[in-house]
């Protein structure tokens, strides 16, 4: 599909003190906001030659320095200037922005965009400002006998164009006719989309057109990328909607019973009831169009063979025995999106909040807020916001983590990309053995997969009652992991207060690794080790422990920073090897280049 780019020109601000300008209030800080000829802002004015003016609107807001101004009430040169009043005054350097993100849902405005919708930001110690775009515009014209019901827009790879990862645009009651021809106009972030956009056209009568464009092609902020006018023709099958709890509930009994469904999309967010059974065995598309599914006791999937995305999951699950989850003989996994992601499975720009509660009863836990068990499949740009609680009996390993408990795979690669964790990942009672992350517990998937770019803010915690029967790796990203780590960071503390007296490998980025690259990673939170006895332990500001075996013979640890502390109070016949990036090697080949320590601390006590 043919594209055409329309440059939005920027605008300047232009700061002064009330002393140079008048107002009815007084002497209040007062910012000048200027619109040239071509000018920038919040709503698209009539396209003049290649461009089209972007215009101040009434009641716009910007806020400089964190503080916002009053509601815009007078436009001046059509909206190309404006004056905007202050509360208090403010000093340079001037943070400038108007808006914020760009939304997932964005409401309907005939022939142009809502007020808010397109973000800007500027930095300048000088009067002037020029405000920099933070979104693109598409455009599209578009006619035939239909009323239009709604339109989606998502990057084919999952890369996040909005705040919620899609942008739906919302059409008023009884929808919108095209009969004389409309045009559609939907904010998104810049991005590279290597597989471009995929635009889904709905109608009132459930039709849907698909289109598709920009395939290998950049968006640049400051651009209108229209689509050449078009005539709606349903070109795909009917998505299934769901709306309500009854319809959900419906949905899951005929998934389960083996029916297959392509498309599935969530319109409403939806409280479930403790009737609630998981999803068994999807294998289609389930789009949550950033609604949320909350009041979960039991997972919303049990097994994902299908994809799930733009999805909150919200719930408060507490595992006590077989019967509140799915698993085998030996092991049982537990999640709140889902137990487990298993072949083709993908999760894309989901969220998880609430809590889980897992209380071992003779079996192997596998834990994380977004999925306890993955042999397989993508996830990408997902949140944990909910905590990961595991009560350790002794009798087994447990593997718990921020998002995921384990990730296993034989042959086939998964990749964890962009997921983030805030969520607190506490175990506590009696452990025989563990791997606790703030990302993933256990990534024992064979040196195919990656984790790239992930990040974590959760505490992590063994408290100082509990006792550890064996091994024990915690790590700020990954506990134990056989994979590459590629630009992750964490800022989380890692609190480790339970008594041992063997082995624990703890480190800001990965605890006990066996893998042969970390790169660009960054550890600024803080390890306190301070269990009542200790046997040996192996800490660094990035890496506990870098092993090696058959395929590993060497690592790389390359363009990593520390920036953290390291408190060891622990008892005197321990064994402790503390060191600003890698604690200890037992590898024949180690390379440590282009790290940054200086920062880090490091205190034995």
């Amino acid at each position: 599909m043919r594209k055409l780019l329309y440059i939005l020109p920027f605008a300047a601000l232009l700061l002064s003190c009330a002393k140079e300008m008048t107002h009815p209030a007084g002497n209040d800080f007062t910012l000048v906001a200027a619109m040239p000829s071509a000018s920038t802002k919040t709503v698209l004015g009539p396209k003049d030659g290649g461009a089209y003016p972007v215009l101040w609107s009434v009641g716009d807001r910007i806020t400089v320095n964190g503080v916002q101004s009053l509601p815009l009430s007078v436009l001046e040169a059509g909206g190309r200037t404006a004056v905007f009043h202050f509360p208090e005054s403010l000093k340079p350097p001037y943070h400038v922005r108007y808006g914020t993100t760009v939304p997932s849902v964005q409401q309907y405005c005939e022939g142009n965009i809502r007020s808010g919708y397109a973000p800007m930001e500027a930095v300048s110690s000088a009067a002037t400002f020029t405000l920099s775009h933070q979104s693109c515009i598409v455009a599209l014209p578009l006619s035939g006998d239909k009323t239009l019901a709604g339109i989606s827009l998502s990057a084919l790879d999952g890369t996040p164009v909005a705040s919620g990862g899609t942008v739906q645009l919302t059409m008023p009651a009884g929808g919108v006719g095209i009969a004389s021809g409309k045009t559609f106009h939907l904010v998104l972030r810049p991005a590279a989309l290597p597989k471009g956009l995929k635009m889904e056209i709905c109608t009132t009568d459930g039709q849907r057109m698909i289109l598709t464009a920009f395939a290998g092609e950049t968006l640049v902020a400051g651009k209108v990328y229209e689509f050449p006018t078009c005539t709606f023709t349903a070109n795909a099958e009917p998505v299934t909607v769901i709306d309500s709890y009854n319809e959900l509930k419906e949905f899951s009994t005929r998934v389960t019973a083996g029916e297959k469904y392509q498309e599935v999309r969530l319109t409403a967010d939806i409280a479930v009831d403790g009737s609630w059974r998981p999803l068994e065995g999807f294998t289609g598309d389930f789009d949550g169009g950033g609604h949320t599914v909350s009041g979960l006791t039991r997972a919303f999937a049990n097994e994902l063979r299908g994809c799930i995305r733009n999805l909150t999951a919200e719930g408060n699950i507490s595992i006590t025995g077989k019967n509140d989850i799915v698993g085998d003989e030996s092991v049982f996994w537990a999640g709140i999106l889902a137990n487990r992601i298993y072949s083709g499975g993908t999760v894309i720009n989901c969220t998880t909040r609430g809590s889980i509660r897992y209380t071992q009863w003779g079996k192997t836990a596998e834990v994380g807020a977004l999925c306890g068990y993955a042999p397989r499949g993508t996830v990408l740009n997902c949140v944990n916001e909910a905590s990961v609680t595991v009560i350790g009996d002794g009798s087994a390993e447990i593997f718990a983590g921020g998002l995921f408990g384990r990730i296993y795979a034989s042959s086939d690669a998964i990749t964890v990309t962009s997921c983030r964790n805030y969520g607190a990942i506490t175990v506590r009672g009696t452990v025989k053995e563990a791997s606790i992350g703030g990302i993933v517990g256990n990534m024992d998937a064979k040196h195919t997969s990656l984790l790239q770019d992930n990040f974590n803010a959760g505490e992590i915690t063994l408290e100082a009652a509990s006792t550890i029967k064996g091994v024990l790796n915690i790590g700020g990203i990954a506990g134990y992991s056989l994979n590459d780590f590629s630009g992750c960071r964490n800022e989380g503390v890692i609190h480790q207060g339970a008594s041992t007296t063997l082995i624990q490998n703890v480190g800001g980025i990965g605890g006990n690794i066996v893998t042969s690259l970390v790169q660009g990673c960054a550890n600024a939170g803080k390890i306190l080790l301070d269990g009542s006895s200790a046997g040996v332990v192996r800490c660094g500001g990035i890496i506990g422990f870098a092993g090696g075996d058959s395929s590993v013979s060497g690592i790389t640890i390359s363009g990593c920073t520390y920036s953290g502390e390291i408190t060891a109070d622990i008892a005197s016949h321990s064994t402790i090897y503390a060191k600003p990036i890698t604690g200890l090697y037992s590898i024949m080949s180690h390379t440590e280049t282009d790290c940054t320590y200086s920062e880090g601390k490091i205190t034995i006590r």
